[in-house]
């Protein structure tokens, strides 16, 4: 056998999940080891907290001896751990309840939190269904917070801008959905995005005004003719189907806001300083850089435990 039999996709359902796992057979009995698919399928697995990846994690120990893989591999087993762990901290159905809704990218997944009155957190999540980590941890983190979230998704190249599913045909049928609904929350209010679906994120908070806008590696402007670079995952041909009023740069509305946005970038990338710098300058956004840390934003909080801290309101 060879991993030539193995096709692996990044964007989260219940198909991709299936297929990675049914994969895992085929992975350990390969005869020469492909470090590029042992390690992508490592990932995966890990992000989706899949009891596989210990089996995974044991074969790669066995066949990677590089040295500069190692961290790598350390990294995933600490995220899976920290996965596992905020799994186990939420009721035990939780995964049952939860997960098919969160795999679904073609609707809103509600989580609703025990208490009364709860914060709640709308999430733009990127074009792969994740927030970087699975929807179904970054859910299990902020209803073990005292969080309920709203999970939004688009797998698009449109980043929301062209409609969310379960919400509006198109942008503003969709934030008039979203500010409906909003108005019936009681608790105090987060709008939240990373990647793709940072500028959503960021668009959206300026209308639904909530008490905290928190920014993952987002670009702050897609205005014509912008000098700060485009996004890569956005093609200029979808891009230039995007209605010109949602494609601008974004410093004044966030200017005009009266609540913090809180951004953070990585160090390594310079697209996503560029944008984050465009606005650091405004008195109610902060920024925070992580140094050795590239695009993933995320994994810096993720790791040290503070993700939920920096996201609930």
């Amino acid at each position: 056998m060879n991993t030539r039999q193995i096709s692996l996709e990044y964007v989260h359902t219940l198909a991709q999940k299936q297929t990675l796992e049914n994969s895992v057979p085929l992975l350990l009995a390969t005869d020469k080891f492909n470090r590029a698919i042992a390690y992508m399928m490592l990932s995966e697995l890990s992000k989706h907290v899949s009891p596989l990846f210990l089996t995974v994690y044991e074969h790669i120990e066995k066949q990677d001896t590089a040295i500069r893989t190692r961290e790598l591999r350390h990294t995933l087993l600490r995220e899976y751990e920290i996965g596992t762990a905020a799994l186990n901290a939420v009721p035990a159905d939780f995964r049952l309840r939860y997960e098919p809704s969160l795999l679904n990218a073609q609707e809103p997944t509600f989580v609703q939190a025990e208490a009364q009155d709860p914060p709640t957190v709308i999430v733009f999540t990127t074009k792969y269904n994740n927030f970087y980590i699975s929807n179904l941890v970054l859910a299990a983190l902020l209803v073990q917070s005292g969080c309920s979230v709203l999970v939004l998704k688009d797998t698009s190249n449109f980043g929301f801008l062209e409609g969310i599913s379960g919400l509006g045909w198109n942008w503003e049928s969709s934030m008039s959905s979203l500010t409906s609904w909003v108005s019936c929350r009681a608790g105090p209010l987060s709008v939240v995005g990373f990647s793709s679906g940072g500028y959503a994120a960021l668009l959206a908070a300026t209308i639904l005004k909530p008490d905290r806008c928190v920014g993952f590696s987002v670009r702050t402007d897609l205005s014509p003719g912008s000098a700060l670079p485009t996004p890569p995952l956005m093609p200029i041909k979808e891009r230039d189907e995007i209605p010109l009023n949602l494609r601008q740069s974004l410093t004044p509305l966030i200017a005009e806001s009266e609540f913090p946005f809180s951004l953070y970038a990585g160090n390594d990338d310079q697209v996503d300083i560029a944008h984050a710098n465009a606005v650091s300058h405004l008195p109610n956004v902060s920024l925070r850089v992580f140094p050795n840390t590239a695009h993933i934003s995320v994994r810096p909080l993720f790791l040290s435990h503070a993700l939920s801290q920096a996201i609930c309101p």
